[in-house]
């Protein structure tokens, strides 16, 4: 399953509806030093599609908001980020652990930052601070602890920087990846379509809104029980 829909060339959205796949949002530990700035308030990510609605059909482009709000992030701020899932080079992206050295190695502090550490530089010997052989980082790193780095493919459209890498921290590293390359969108239709209705029991976090559909027709499609029937006798 793509990320996104083909649209038909020359026709207009009627209306458009953003839907909500996944969001986290939580106070940095740094907060309280910068409560003159309450833009960095709390920490998030927010992935969502848009879905707008034509005469003829439907498109979905699902994207990626993370960084700094009063409240969470928020699509154009100064202080978060929103990229098309599509800009995104899949080969690209990695799952890591940075202590607080690494962070102060590579980036020099938390929050938004900008690092350069090529990987075979004396201070990266483990490969853990950078895995890039060249260039820098843009790291929104509200925390210690595990983290996910992507880069923009070099193709991507306008509304994202071709080339630019950027590491987030997550507390669900795995779901962010899982989404990032699609794989989720794909479970969620199969779910959706009928073919498996089982969970994980060990996500936390908030179902999909395609698997909160997919829970209520598998209820509306259950077996009655014994003594459901022998009321309707």
């Amino acid at each position: 399953m793509s990320n996104q829909m083909e649209t038909v060339t020359g026709t207009e959205p009627d209306t458009q509806t953003k839907k909500c796949d996944y969001e986290e949002v939580w106070r940095p530990f740094f907060a309280p030093l910068v409560f003159f700035l309450p833009m960095f308030y709390k920490y998030g990510i927010l992935i969502q599609h848009t879905v707008a609605e034509t005469s003829i059909i439907a498109t979905e482009e699902p994207t990626i908001t993370f960084g700094y709000g009063l409240y969470g992030p928020k699509p154009n701020t100064a202080t978060s980020c929103t990229i098309p899932i599509r800009d995104i080079d899949p080969s690209s992206i990695r799952v890591g652990h940075a202590s607080w050295k690494d962070n102060m190695m590579a980036f020099g502090g938390w929050g938004i930052r900008y690092g350069y550490t090529p990987r075979n530089s004396k201070l990266n010997k483990d490969k853990s601070i950078c895995s890039r052989t060249s260039g820098g980082t843009w790291a929104y790193n509200a925390a210690n602890g595990p983290y996910i780095e992507f880069t923009i493919r070099d193709d991507a459209s306008d509304r994202s920087t071709p080339g630019r890498h950027y590491r987030i921290v997550s507390t669900d590293v795995n779901r962010v990846e899982a989404m990032l390359l699609g794989e989720e969108y794909v479970a969620s239709a199969s779910t959706s379509s009928g073919v498996s209705s089982a969970e994980p029991s060990d996500v936390k976090t908030e179902k999909t809104p395609l698997m909160q559909a997919a829970r209520a027709i598998v209820s509306q499609s259950k077996t009655p029980t014994d003594q459901e029937l022998s009321m309707d006798v």
